[in-house]
């Protein structure tokens, strides 16, 4: 994090997503958001990056051994090795019936946010970036302030070591 700004990082291929996260993300005080557009990007950042947050989209870009409709959870396990709190947000549901959900979220936010709170209040049509924007409001509404994400990464930290 630099100086009290809650980076995040939202990796995502459509432009429109990435254009409702920073219409919203750039309104709030002490949040500063950085984008990639692919895995590849998205992997470079995270290991450049100190971000609180990571929200990955579940299906990208093709990258090189890599099934394009999971690059979403191999950039979540990276930002598990760092202990970055993550989420992988698809809006994509008939085309992932099987995983059933929408938010996927690690073992970080457990006793901070509401794993199924999440889940539910991040149902977006794909291509609607007004919606897209409600999701990163209603995901951000449920975060607690910088301090209280270094304490939880610091518990998660000791946790998972």
């Amino acid at each position: 994090m630099a100086g009290n700004k809650l980076e995040i990082l939202v990796v995502d291929d459509r432009e429109e997503n990435r254009k409702a996260a920073q219409v919203y993300f750039e309104s709030i005080d002490g949040v500063h958001v950085d984008f990639a557009v692919n895995y590849e990007e998205g992997l470079q950042k995270l290991r450049q990056g100190p971000y609180a947050i990571g929200m990955f989209d579940l299906e990208l870009p093709k990258a090189e051994g890599y099934q394009p409709e999971i690059l979403g959870f191999e950039l979540a396990k990276e930002a598990e090795r760092r202990y970055i709190p993550w989420l992988v947000i698809t809006a994509g549901i008939d085309n992932h019936n099987n995983l059933g959900e929408v938010a996927f979220v690690n073992y970080f936010w457990e006793g901070i946010v509401d794993p199924t709170e999440i889940r539910e209040k991040t149902r977006a049509p794909k291509s609607d970036p007004k919606s897209w924007q409600e999701v990163y409001e209603k995901i951000i509404r449920e975060i607690p302030n910088v301090e209280e994400i270094q304490q939880a990464r610091t518990r998660y930290a000791k946790y998972v070591c």
